[in-house]
């Protein structure tokens, strides 16, 4: 998954590292070079997510959307089940793009099969995410990953946060 652009979906209990290995997979394709922009879905505001994300003219800040700049990177959505339908048809016709350079993954508590049976998941937006999908299971089990899982936490936390970006 690290070397190539294939949607990741990251599923597991709130504290198992889903970013941190959203932001390990990054750093193994892109190194310092590409952006990390992390965006939790259940803090921002809808209208706020798609001008920061998605706007084709300056804002108020005077940028436009990340996702319309040029450049590579990784987008991490953080709860995608609280995206509403139209953010998420956006979304999909964005990256459906082949200039876009920007790769997606997602990072949700529970199984995003559940959020396409209730029609919270459009289908489209579903399976342009989850080229793979990862369960990713607590510390408690999988002891024998926590030594080599601190060592490496202390060897890579000051480079993996030199250039992200957290919209919350």
């Amino acid at each position: 998954a690290a070397f190539s652009r294939v949607p990741v979906a990251l599923i597991g209990a709130l504290g198992v590292g889903k970013e941190w290995l959203a932001r390990a997979i990054h750093a193994a394709q892109f190194g310092a070079a590409g952006r990390f922009l992390v965006v939790d879905c259940r803090a921002v505001p809808v209208d706020v997510l798609r001008q920061e994300l998605l706007a084709d003219r300056p804002a108020a800040k005077g940028a436009r959307g990340v996702l319309r700049e040029p450049g590579d990177g990784t987008l991490l959505l953080k709860g995608p089940l609280q995206l509403p339908q139209d953010l998420q048809s956006e979304l999909t016709q964005r990256f459906r793009d082949p200039a876009h350079g920007w790769r997606l993954m997602l990072s949700e508590r529970t199984p995003l099969e559940a959020g396409l049976a209730d029609g919270r998941l459009l289908e489209s937006f579903y399976y342009l995410s989850t080229g793979l999908i990862a369960a990713v299971p607590s510390l408690h089990e999988r002891k024998e990953d926590l030594e080599d899982l601190c060592s490496m936490v202390d060897r890579k936390s000051t480079r993996l946060n030199s250039s992200h970006t957290v919209i919350s």
